[in-house]
């Protein structure tokens, strides 16, 4: 997977930087087939809005959070990237394990 750290409109450290895509890794233990993803980190007056775009095979999926702490919007759009994850690959998994069955079924007709 590749993984891109932009900040906007501000300077991020090194340290942040690998905080981030040490963060988003976590991604792939649940799901190991994301190609493409990009943090982007972006500084509004006191906030600080993350977001993570992710390519996944068939879709693109997006999570975005907004807090007065960077490392805190970090740890929450992971955590709400992880529950959509969860959710993609449900659907999928379902899609597929529904498309087995009735292959197994017209099978054991003959």
């Amino acid at each position: 997977m590749k993984i891109d750290v932009i900040a906007r409109h501000f300077d991020v450290s090194e340290k942040t930087k690998d905080y981030a895509s040490n963060e988003v890794k976590r991604l792939t233990k649940l799901f190991d087939r994301i190609t493409k993803c990009k943090v982007i980190m972006e500084r509004e007056k006191n906030d600080y809005h993350v977001e993570i775009n992710l390519d996944v095979p068939g879709d693109f999926l997006v999570a975005k959070e907004t807090s007065d702490e960077l490392m805190k919007s970090i740890d929450n759009v992971v955590k709400k990237m992880l529950k959509q994850l969860d959710r993609y690959r449900g659907k999928h998994n379902k899609k597929n394990h529904a498309s087995n069955k009735e292959f197994i079924i017209e099978n054991e007709e003959y």
